[in-house]
């Protein structure tokens, strides 16, 4: 509706949130920090919407004359300009991105320490649970959805590419059968997915890390917690939290499925919600947060 109300008369989107009317970058206490994902929202629609004018606006929760920020809310929905606006009695503020040194300082954590990092088993977030075992040495565990990595059948293990190892699949797996392309992409999945574990926890092993691996839903909390108490049992409390773990969904906006959505944030979101509730009790020296570049810069699809 909105874009073909675009076509014919013009139409407007916007976000709307009370976060310290700088996108949180004011770095005050933040009561609702759920709210930022909105802006990124914002952003993914303004590249897929085209003649859509979309705003994502962030009001200072200290300003209170409902009147007067319904008054700037209005001016700024109904003009063009840059997407992001931050709102105040007496500013107003955008964003903007900008070149800076790599911080310095010191990673404190050591062979003593302990380390949860979920979706710590592939991707970017197992090239850099490797980097930091080898800079401090500490030990890691490892949750991931995918399940204990196993040996490779020996028709496999020789192979690399992907044609080579679907038409392997097919031949092993579906022989006689008249298998679908979703089937033999399903089964590709899996045997790389469980290639890359076995890779990465090889590289952890060379470097004499002391780790575990763990199949777990992070979206159920008893699974988690239950996960969370045996680590501290067996080997002490957690040092440090990493929360990398992320699903795929990637859809247009229009596309976009409830369930696909939920799928998506509820990793991101309700996983880190468990993790910190089933390590509350712990001293967390450490806790990082993988997010997108699509949160900063929106991304089509």
């Amino acid at each position: 509706d909105l874009i073909g109300s675009a076509r014919d008369k013009g139409a407007v989107f916007a976000t709307i949130t009370r976060l310290d009317g700088a996108f949180g970058l004011k770095r005050d206490n933040l009561q609702h920090p759920v709210q930022g994902g909105l802006a990124g929202l914002a952003k993914t629609a303004a590249l897929e919407w085209e003649n859509v004018c979309c705003h994502a606006l962030d009001i200072a929760p200290e300003w209170r004359d409902n009147r007067a920020i319904a008054s700037a809310v209005v001016k700024e929905v109904m003009s063009t300009g840059p997407i992001e606006i931050g709102l105040d009695l007496n500013s107003r503020c955008t964003p903007s991105l900008r070149s800076a040194p790599l911080p310095e300082g010191s990673i404190h954590l050591n062979q003593i320490d302990v380390v949860v990092v979920s979706g710590g088993a592939r991707g970017v977030t197992a090239a850099a649970a490797v980097e930091l075992a080898r800079h401090s040495g500490c030990r890691m565990v490892l949750l991931g959805r995918s399940p204990q990595p196993a040996a490779e059948p020996g028709w496999l293990s020789a192979l690399e590419n992907e044609a080579d190892i679907k038409k392997a699949i097919l031949a092993h797996e579906y022989h006689g059968q008249n298998a679908t392309l979703p089937e033999i992409e399903k089964s590709y999945r899996s045997y790389m997915a469980n290639r890359e574990i076995a890779a990465n926890l090889k590289r952890l092993e060379a470097i004499g890390t002391h780790f575990s691996y763990y199949s777990a839903d992070i979206r159920d909390y008893e699974a988690t917690r239950s996960i969370i108490n045996e680590i501290r049992q067996t080997m002490g409390p957690i040092s440090a939290v990493i929360h990398g773990a992320g699903v795929l969904e990637d859809r247009l906006i229009t596309d976009k499925t409830i369930d696909q959505f939920r799928r998506v944030y509820d990793t991101k979101v309700k996983g880190l919600n468990n993790l910190l509730r089933a390590t509350q009790q712990d001293s967390l020296k450490f806790l990082v947060l993988f997010s997108s570049v699509a949160a900063r810069m929106g991304n089509k699809g």
